[in-house]
């Protein structure tokens, strides 16, 4: 049953948690990668000023593959490419050692799309460890240490998320869909959510879309490369079903229709242009089409 296959996978679910808390914990609390590909949103915005201060290295030549699919206007660029090759290589020097990456890697940088993730895993572990009758101590720590993490990648300025760069010590500047994430997380406060709904409708009325991958305000933004400006279903699902926790259910079914609309006329595409709805990047993309049977979009 459903309670004895809990019990069964729990030991890896905690176990995957242990490595986190482990290694991706900096002394300062904050949860840390080491790459923008660990993030899944490879050239947003929120890197551009981490990974200008990765000098990129001599490479030797190598092929870009996503280039023989899309085109390379909606892909990162070669200079992005280059820095992430450099940061590769500087942790394979290191042995691929996870904790020595941690303190000595050349790109530090904590995420809220991340944190709020682990800051959910968290929770929901701990809930999980009521249910099968687990008392664990630690668990009860790591929640609030992982809620706390989050909580410091708040911004009153901008009342906002905002990345930190740990190599640099400041706060990042951009705004992207990652500054929108945190509201996935149970920890934010009835405030913050209030202040994110609000932004999503600013960047609604500027760019046509809730939920783009960059301020459309912004002079980085881009509405055809990748994680600069166009929506992904993915991301989307995650601020609706966050905003549908925090009871904003009227914003969270109006996210829904809108992929719904952009997936009907375009199918399941890679991401779309914000604007327009047309998709772009890969055809019959598996995550899209999921989502237009789990959520659903399409298929009411």
């Amino acid at each position: 049953d459903a309670r004895r296959n809990a019990a069964r996978i729990f030991p890896a679910l905690r176990a995957n948690h242990d490595w986190w808390h482990r290694v991706r914990i900096s002394d300062s609390g904050l949860v840390v990668l080491l790459h923008p590909w660990e993030s899944g949103m490879d050239n947003s915005a929120s890197w551009d000023l981490p990974l200008a201060s990765v000098s990129p290295e001599i490479l030797p030549a190598y092929d870009r593959r996503d280039l023989a699919a899309v085109d390379a206007s909606q892909r990162p660029t070669k200079g992005e490419y280059d820095r992430h090759l450099t940061i590769v290589r500087a942790i394979a020097r290191l042995g691929y050692d996870t904790v020595e990456a941690a303190s000595n890697a050349p790109f530090q940088v904590s995420d809220p799309l991340t944190a709020a993730i682990l800051a959910r895993a968290d929770a929901d572990l701990l809930w999980l460890a009521h249910q099968l009758s687990i008392d664990d101590a630690e668990l009860v720590s790591r929640a609030e240490q992982s809620a706390a993490a989050l909580q410091a990648l708040w911004d009153d300025d901008s009342q906002c998320f905002r990345g930190f760069d740990l190599v640099a010590n400041r706060q990042l500047e951009s705004l992207t869909i990652a500054s929108m994430a945190p509201v996935w997380s149970p920890s934010v406060s009835s405030g913050q959510v209030d202040a994110i709904e609000a932004c999503l409708h600013k960047w609604r009325d500027s760019c046509g879309s809730f939920v783009p991958s960059c301020d459309p305000d912004a002079v980085e933004f881009d509405g055809d490369r990748y994680w600069r400006g166009p929506v992904w279903t993915n991301v989307a699902w995650l601020v609706a079903e966050g905003l549908a926790l925090h009871g904003r259910a009227e914003t969270a079914e109006a996210i829904r229709q809108e992929l719904a609309s952009v997936v009907a006329q375009s199918g399941f595409r890679e991401y779309f242009r914000a604007s327009t709805g047309e998709g772009l990047g890969g055809a019959q993309f598996t995550w899209t089409a999921a989502l237009a049977l789990a959520w659903p979009l399409v298929f009411d």
